[in-house]
């Protein structure tokens, strides 16, 4: 047999008359092909009609190699996956009722076309029980045929066809005949009862078919005809055709030919000699199935030639196998075979097209005129459980979908700017551009540079705004502000008006034994002592004793000892000029290049006036500083006992007098405060990096306030506590160092330094070539820091609750200079 494909038809034969026998139907997993019984058993892995020449019979067998193949219908499960495609627009392609909608009708084109062009179609079943879902599709076929008349009509006019294929557009109506591959088990023996069966079989079809009008009286009206007196149902009993199940069989045939035992003679026809009778009906004759009034009618009847028949199916193939085409959410009714095959398709269609405009009211009820990302997903997601609640089927998917898009275009015109600002809270305006300044609508409470004055402030979205444009507003408020004694910090001056931010490489990373601080135990290495500074250690309660001094203070073991040193010339560092025409990107730090300044000062160092303004029994006044919480409105006494090293020093002092060792140490009094400040304008004083300020008058311990206060000192304080008020998850930020200068001839020197997280570098008010900021002796200065900090690559992210890291003001903060 020559065997070619449907798609490509050689010139096989040059016979003047041949007949075409299509084979359509079911096959059982494993079997080799449903035409196994007329054509050698070949596998066909692929899906299409396969073409079988029999030149001697003069018959060609056109074998549809469909899904409705068990084995082909098993490849599609394994490989069904999101990846599948669909004609159905925003179909799942991966459900399984998409995909057998698809592959019907991908059938029913298959079996349409061989309707049109052949003499008999077999329709093979696997088991003798006639499966009705045929009917759907015979119906289908019939629905898809009359909508390809005209395209049929006009390929077959170019074809140059006859005068009866021009009038009805194919050469016969084909017969349908059918075949059950496995007879019932009882009956296989029993030709007799297995007849009987093959009749009633045939009276059910009969009836089955004309009932639900497949089959008319008139075959030029159907998409085929049964024959009328002849038999055309056939149930096969031949065993060992290759199916797997019937090895056994073919094992006890092998025994008996080996024992010589003959096997016994079969009276039943094969299903090939069944097929020889239509055949030679076919060859002489041809077919005439009209019943009734139309029975002595003549049917219309023509065997083509070989080539007649190549020419008419290369013009057929086109329009019958041709793609479908998508069907868009707008199109209400799809082609014949959709709309008779692709049935729960299209109920899943009409049901999510009933439910988008429901759900997409839910969406819009009760909507502001401008909302946030979070109330558009809030309200997707009750839209989403109308959807989910009331659609169905396969293309609910694709309406979750045209919902979330529908939701998302409303929401385009409608939503807010959602800008974060510095303290993570969104803006509330519209949308708007570059122009518009943004706007969380959350206000805090903080006081001026001097703590005179409690301001409301908005949210902050820039550093400037945080850092400097609250406090320049906040002291014109307070008026006292801008009248105090100030130290400036240095920042940078133009001298174009060209001038620009600099362009810094990332930060240094902080040095590892930097970690070491991050535990708030607030001891330092010994690598981090200056030599104009002091060592937390010299601090420490009964180190009042010197290595060189046999002879203890005179001041007592709870004093601290500290040298205290005079500018030296060699201290002196000569330092380069800052730029005039490029600036600091950020704030200053310790890594920041040489020679560059910030555009504005973040940082503000007032002097409130003498230090009798503090009174150590009565704390700070509500009028000089409101807004304290009960009991922590007191500073820290730090008595501190010095060693003079000039001589002219202790001879000026009054309490410097005296002999020995001693009279070169002097005790001063220095009052201190760290004072924290929360959003709602709560302000309270630390005596310990993890205790709160609890009054003025209450005992320190057996080594008295002033141990206390170096205690304080020498700690390395949060920049981050939690407050005090309820709720106690609100945070309070490090805002002012208040610190109360002794009456002597020493300075209080400071050398702020904060690290406000981890991995960033540690910011200082002015560069470290300038040394320490020294203070005037006997007055009262307030050290004002940052609110938001920032490097070159942005602000850093403060801190949401207790459990992160707070950062901390390093140490040593605090010295003495003449």
């Amino acid at each position: 047999m020559k065997e070619f494909s449907i798609n490509d038809i050689p010139e096989f034969s040059n016979k003047d008359r041949i007949v075409i026998v299509g084979v359509i139907g079911k096959s059982p997993y494993r079997y080799p092909n449903k035409a196994t019984s007329l054509v050698p058993s070949e596998f066909f892995s692929e899906n299409g009609i396969q073409c079988l020449w029999d030149e001697r019979q003069s018959v060609l067998y056109l074998h549809a190699v469909t899904y409705f193949d068990t084995n082909r219908l098993c490849e599609l499960a394994n490989n069904l996956s999101e990846n599948s495609t669909s004609t159905v627009k925003d179909a799942d392609a991966a459900h399984w009722l998409v995909a057998s909608g698809e592959l019907a009708i991908e059938s029913c084109k298959a079996f349409a076309l061989l309707f049109h062009l052949c003499h008999i179609v077999i329709l093979s079943s696997p088991t003798p029980v006639f499966d009705v879902g045929y009917l759907q599709l015979f119906k289908a076929i019939d629905a898809y045929r009359n909508e390809l008349t005209g395209p049929i009509t006009s390929a077959l006019i170019e074809a140059g066809v006859s005068d009866a294929w021009e009038a009805r557009g194919r050469f016969c109506c084909p017969r349908l005949l059918f075949h059950f591959r496995r007879a019932p088990t009882p009956l296989r023996k029993n030709p007799t009862a297995l007849k009987r069966l093959e009749h009633a079989i045939e009276d059910q079809i009969y009836f089955i078919l004309r009932k639900s009008r497949v089959i008319t009286n008139v075959c030029v009206k159907s998409s085929f005809a049964i024959p009328k007196n002849e038999e055309f149902v056939y149930i096969s009993t031949e065993e060992g055709t290759g199916n797997a199940r019937d090895m056994s069989t073919l094992v006890r045939g092998l025994v008996q030919m080996c024992s010589g035992i003959q096997p016994e003679p079969n009276s039943r026809q094969t299903f090939a000699q069944f097929l020889q009778m239509h055949l030679d009906v076919a060859f002489e004759q041809g077919f005439n199935d009209n019943v009734g009034k139309y029975a002595m009618s003549t049917s219309f009847f023509e065997l083509p030639s070989a080539k007649s028949w190549r020419t008419r199916a290369q013009a057929l193939v086109p329009i019958y196998m041709k793609e479908s085409p998508t069907l868009s959410d707008d199109q209400d009714n799809g082609d014949a075979l959709f709309d008779a095959l692709a049935t729960d398709v299209r109920f899943s269609k009409a049901r999510c097209a009933k439910v988008l405009p429901i759900a997409q009211a839910s969406y819009a009820e009760g909507l502001p005129s401008h909302y946030s990302s979070q109330h558009h997903n809030h309200k997707v997601n009750i839209a989403l459980g109308v959807v989910e609640a009331m659609a169905r089927g396969p293309l609910a998917g694709g309406a979750r979908s045209r919902l979330r898009a529908a939701c998302a275009t409303t929401w385009k015109t409608r939503r807010l700017c959602e800008a974060p600002s510095l303290t993570s809270h969104p803006c509330i305006n519209p949308d708007h551009d570059g122009s518009k300044d943004h706007s969380s609508g959350v206000r805090y409470i903080s006081v001026c540079n001097c703590g005179r004055s409690k301001c409301s402030r908005d949210d902050p979205y820039t550093v400037k705004a945080a850092n400097f444009t609250f406090y320049s507003h906040a002291a014109e408020e307070c008026g006292v502000c801008n009248t105090l004694q100030s130290i400036e910090f240095p920042v940078f001056q133009p001298s174009t008006p060209s001038f620009r931010a600099a362009s810094v490489k990332g930060v240094i990373e902080e040095a590892p034994e930097r970690a070491e601080r991050c535990d708030g135990s607030g001891e330092s290495p010994e690598g981090d002592q200056h030599s104009e500074g002091w060592s937390p250690d010299e601090l420490s309660p009964g180190s009042a004793k010197d290595d060189d001094d046999d002879e203890p203070a005179s001041s007592g073991d709870a004093l601290n000892v500290m040298p205290v040193r005079g500018e030296t010339v060699s201290a002196k560092v000569i330092s380069r000029q800052p730029s005039t025409t490029e600036y600091l990107p950020g704030m200053l730090h310790i890594n920041s290049p040489a020679g560059l300044l910030p555009a504005f000062s973040s940082w503000s160092l007032v002097c409130l006036g003498l230090s009798s303004l503090y009174s150590h029994s009565l704390g700070l006044p509500e009028h000089l500083q409101p807004g304290f919480l009960p009991h922590t409105n007191y500073l820290l006494p730090w008595d501190c006992a010095v060693r003079m090293e000039h001589a002219n020093i202790w001879r000026t002092s009054s309490r410097g007098r005296g002999k020995g060792g001693s009279q070169h140490n002097l005790t001063v009094k220095i009052f201190i405060g760290f004072e924290y400040e929360c959003p709602r304008g709560h302000r309270f004083m630390m005596s310990s990096p993890d205790s709160v300020m609890s009054g003025g008058g209450v005992s320190w311990g057996r080594d008295g306030a002033g141990a206390a206060g170096a205690r304080l000192a020498a700690s390395e304080m949060p920049i981050y506590a939690p407050c005090v008020c309820r709720p106690n998850t609100m945070l309070a930020q490090l805002m002012r160092l208040h610190v109360v200068t002794p009456k002597s001839s020493v300075h209080v020197t400071l050398s702020p330094k904060v690290q406000p997280a981890l991995g960033v570098p540690t910011f200082v008010p002015r560069p470290e070539s300038e040394g320490p900021i020294k203070l005037s002796s006997s007055a009262y200065w307030i050290l004002r820091l940052p609110y938001i900090y920032s490097d070159e690559r942005g602000p850093v992210p403060r801190p949401r609750n207790a459990a992160g890291y707070m950062g901390y003001m390093l140490t040593p903060l605090f010295g003495l200079q003449e």
